[in-house]
């Protein structure tokens, strides 16, 4: 076999940060755009059955085999790394890289297969992650990233609060091609690399109960934040499998309301049971599909506020520092205030001054803020993982801040409350994943 017969060219990429998955995908997407062909562009290509054929059986079968293979929370293996090598040097024959991507806080790998960044012949047939080792069952799907606004920072987020198995990503604008052919959702594009990697990730998972999640933007408001409608057709009863409950209990813990698409003439044409990706299902023992349909509204929260232009000319006017960091280790890393903590009578007037600029996004009110609490020091954190804005509040800079401010929260009126003196990782990281408004750090 080639494959066999190989030997690398392409040396495999490896990098190891504290950004999680999450962020550096972000970044990922947000350092060059045109990683995604344009409306028009005409520079999608669809693969040939050849290669598709040499995708499969040469390198994402042995890839997906490998990621299964893997102890969750071990380094890779010397056997593994020789493997991933020889896979690196498949993929640059395809004209792909393979990135071994290290978290370094939960020490978890993952496998990236993308397109090079300077590549002058890409084909943007799309970008694969898989995790390596223990996963949920759950795939997640982005097939119209861009296109759908603010659906691709969502899924991302999703992929790694799940601990999915793999995140899809598509690569092209539907429209990028003028005869339709970069459209990943039309039945007569299904011969792509996109629904080639979904197909593979279910058959080699066997028997295995797997439930893909497509995440997909909703044109109009349709009464709650999320629509979930699933391939077996109309659902009028909860979850019925623990892969469903799994995805609902983190809509729940994310303050989403959500319903299912019953067949209502408000919900026409939210079905899923006739989505391209979700025919191989029928192929298949122990798979489920999913659509998450996400509103207008629900989406803009999860924007990536370190391209928020306005804001960040706002802070800077009014000489207010702006960093990117991770805001859970940023808070544990801080040393408690020496000084007795506001009252709650100062709470609560602080946290009105507040609201009126989460209200407004106003500069005027924000300048107001500043000038009625000058004792306190105030200063922006754009978190490293989520790309979300959060306004810090304390003494001083140096100290561990008594309150932080979702600058773009879901509710004004959630709140979390932590110890000043230990705050642990985890209940921050529940905060920043609910869009709460409010995390106050008590004595």
């Amino acid at each position: 076999l080639l494959a066999q017969a190989f030997r690398v060219g392409q040396t495999l990429e490896q990098r190891e940060q504290l950004q999680s998955i999450t962020g550096y995908m972000q970044d990922w997407l947000l350092r060059s755009k045109d990683r995604i062909a344009e409306k028009n562009a005409g520079t999608y290509r669809a693969p040939e059955q050849d290669e598709l054929l040499f995708f499969d059986h040469e390198l994402l079968t042995p890839l997906i085999t490998l990621a299964a293979a893997h102890t969750t929370g071990e380094p890779i293996t010397p056997e593994h790394l020789t493997e991933l090598q020889t896979l690196a040097g498949l993929a640059d024959m395809l004209g792909y890289t393979l990135t071994l991507y290290r978290h370094i806080i939960t020490e978890q790998l993952y496998l990236i297969l993308s397109e090079p960044d300077n590549g002058e012949n890409r084909h943007y047939q799309g970008t694969y992650v898989f995790r390596l080792g223990q996963h949920s069952g759950h795939i997640l799907q982005v097939p119209r990233p861009l296109f759908e606004k603010n659906v691709f920072e969502y899924g991302t987020a999703l992929f790694d609060n799940l601990e999915a198995a793999a995140l899809l990503i598509g690569g092209a604008h539907p429209f990028a091609n003028p005869d339709g052919s970069s459209d990943l959702l039309r039945a007569r594009n299904q011969a792509s690399l996109f629904n080639l990697v979904h197909q593979v990730l279910l058959r080699e998972n066997g028997s295995r109960s797997m439930l893909t999640v497509q995440c997909r933007g909703a044109g109009r408001s349709i009464g709650v934040d999320a629509l979930l409608s699933f391939n077996q057709g109309v659902r009028f009863q909860a979850a019925s499998s623990p892969l469903e409950q799994a995805l609902i209990t983190r809509l729940e813990q994310d303050h989403m309301r959500y319903s299912y698409v019953v067949g209502a003439k408000d919900t026409a044409g939210y079905e899923a049971n006739e989505v391209v990706q979700a025919r191989y299902l029928r192929q298949t023992f122990n798979k489920e599909f999913c659509t998450l349909w996400l509103t207008p509204e629900t989406r803009s929260l999860y924007r990536q506020q370190s391209d928020n232009r306005i804001m960040a000319q706002q802070f800077t006017a009014l000489d207010l520092a702006t960093e990117e960091a991770d805001l859970a280790q940023t808070i544990a890393s801080l040393p408690a205030p020496a000084a007795i903590a506001p009252t709650m009578e100062q709470l609560t007037s602080l946290r009105a001054n507040v609201r009126r600029y989460l209200e407004s996004h106003d500069i005027i009110a924000l300048r107001l803020l500043l000038e009625q609490w000058p004792e306190l020091r105030f200063r922006r954190l754009i978190d490293l993982n989520t790309k979300n804005a959060f306004l810090l509040i304390g003494p001083t800079a140096e100290q561990r801040p008594f309150m932080v401010v979702n600058l773009f929260p879901k509710s004004l009126q959630q709140q979390v409350v932590l110890p000043l003196d230990a705050p642990e990782r985890q209940p921050i990281e529940r905060y920043i994943a609910s869009k709460a408004a409010w995390l106050l750090l008590r004595p």
